[in-house]
Formats: structure tokens, sequence, C-alpha cells
């Protein structure tokens, strides 16, 4: 805001939410910028035509859309500006979460593994010198081999090359680990995992095809909100990264 007021002589304030939470930063609020976060976009907590501009940046199509449309449209000033870049179905971006998502599902999706870990770690607790401890490990060892095996070298399978040299760690730890730590581990790891591909699949799901923009563009005018311009829009080295759709409010 600082950089517009003195080269333009004008001044703007800049609001964000997230439904994530996040803490108000003192420096950005220092620049007229406000980010607040627990914010739902199907519940925007603004008055009526509180903006001259609206945008969203591969955000609105996370949300219920009708709602969240009509909630672009209150806080709209009458003339004000939707900008909304939204997710392609035929961008590099949807391609490779697709791409990471499979190769998760061949390497991780069973979770055998994790219920071997588990085995190895509670035997070790409870009756480390036995034969059944040094069993567990074993199988726990030749388990995480084996998704080695199935891991392949390209881009995709970046996440799960991590995942798996995670767990090759405990696997050749389990005599140094502490079991109650490696469990709890064990436990943070399975539920990190779900999240990551959750946030994938809900990606890949979130991006248009042409049919789906013409659907979301029709429901933004039901709202209130006329299409002024949509373009695919490229990176600067002439890559798909999403529609770019422009709204005016009536």
């Amino acid at each position: 805001a600082l950089n517009v007021a003195e080269t333009t002589g004008k001044a703007f304030h800049v609001v964000g939410v997230d439904y994530a939470n996040i803490k108000p930063d003192p420096r950005l609020q220092a620049a007229g910028v406000v980010l607040t976060g627990g914010v739902r976009l199907e519940r925007l907590p603004f008055p009526d035509g509180r903006f001259d501009t609206v945008t969203s940046q591969y955000g609105i199509e996370y949300a219920d859309q009708g709602a969240a449309l009509d909630e672009a449209a209150r806080v709209l000033a009458p003339g004000g500006v939707a900008c909304m870049l939204i997710h392609h179905a035929d961008s590099e971006i949807t391609r490779q979460g697709v791409l990471r998502i499979e190769a998760y599902d061949a390497v991780m999706s069973d979770g055998e593994v994790l219920q071997l870990g588990r085995r190895a770690f509670a035997t070790r607790m409870t009756n480390p010198e036995g034969a059944e401890a040094e069993a567990s490990a074993r199988a726990f060892r030749q388990a995480v081999l084996e998704l080695a095996r199935r891991t392949g070298p390209t881009p995709p399978f970046a996440t799960v090359r991590y995942l798996v040299s995670y767990l090759n760690d405990l696997a050749m730890g389990v005599d140094r680990f502490s079991p109650l730590s490696a469990l709890q581990c064990l436990d943070g790891f399975e539920h990190g995992n779900a999240a990551w591909r959750e946030r994938q699949a809900c990606q890949v799901a979130a991006a248009l095809t042409r049919d789906g923009l013409d659907a979301f563009i029709a429901r933004a005018m039901q709202a209130g909100l006329s299409s002024t311009g949509l373009t695919a829009a490229h990176d600067d080295r002439g890559g798909l990264i999403g529609w770019l759709a422009m709204f005016e409010r009536a």
C-alpha cells in the first residue's frame, strides 16, 4: 500500500481470509494488509458492499461454490470487480497431483508396514529380549525394504521417497529408539500421510473442466456477478496453471 501511495497518490487496504487458523502479522497490518484465519468462504464476516475488489487464488473452488459466490457478490460494492484464478483440470498442477496420488497409492496405500512397525515396537516394549521381538523387528525391516523397491525415481515419488526413508530410519533402529516414542511417531506419520493425500485429492477434485467452469460462471451470474473475461492462465514458461475468470458486480 505504501508503494502504491508513493507512485499514484492513492492507497488501498487488503483484507485476506483463510479457513486455516493463522495469526495476524503486525508487519502486514502496518502496510494496510489484514489476514484473518478461521473464516469460511460461505460466511464472510463483512457487511454488504464492503469491498471494491474480491480476489481468489486457488480458493473458491474448494468451498461450496454457490454459497461462496453469493458471499463474494454480497460483499462487493456495486461496480466492484472479482478476479478468480481457478484450478484447471488439464493444468500441470492437476496432472502432478494425480501422479503424486498414484505414486503414493502404489507404495503406501495398504498400511501394512505401519501395523508391522507398531507390532515391532510394542513387542520391544513388553519383551525386548525375546525371539518374538527380533522376529517382529525383522518383519518390519523387510516390509520397509519392499516399499523401497516399489518406489520410483521420478518426481511424483519425491514425497513417497521421503516417507520411506523416515520409516527406514525407524526400522533400522528398533532396538535403539524408545518404543513409546516410536509408537507416537508412527501415529503421527499415519495421520500426516492421510492429511497429505487428502490435500492432493481435494486439489484434483476442485480443478474445473470447461463444462465445470461454465457451470461456475452460470452460478456466479445467479449471484449477481456478470462475466467480463475468461482466459486460460499460463506461467512465465507457458505452462497452463488455471482459469482466470473476471466478474463485475451489477
